[in-house]
């Protein structure tokens, strides 16, 4: 059998500062250190796009995906084809 590919976690979380409150952590599959993207966000909807942007992220039909909350059945994929999960830490 082929040997199944873990997932690489996004995880997205709030911060204390005013302005830009949101940071992003990327964690490859793997024993790999945690990567921290060095800008921050004002939402986590563009914090979420940030990193897909690092990542160079697609849709399984290669298409750029939907908003944060939508459930249409599609799932984020690295050029890797790793799927990727996202994780969102404190706010709302």
């Amino acid at each position: 059998m082929a040997k199944k590919k873990k997932a690489f976690n996004v995880i997205i979380y709030r911060t204390k500062h005013k302005s830009q409150p949101w940071r992003v952590d990327m964690d490859d599959p793997g024993g790999g250190p945690i990567v921290s993207l060095q800008e921050r966000y004002v939402s986590a909807w563009s914090a979420k796009r940030g990193a897909l942007r690092k990542i160079d992220a697609t849709t399984s039909g290669g298409s750029p995906g939907k908003p944060w909350g939508y459930g249409g059945g599609y799932c984020w994929y690295t050029p890797k084809g790793q799927i990727i999960e996202f994780t969102k830490v404190g706010g709302k």
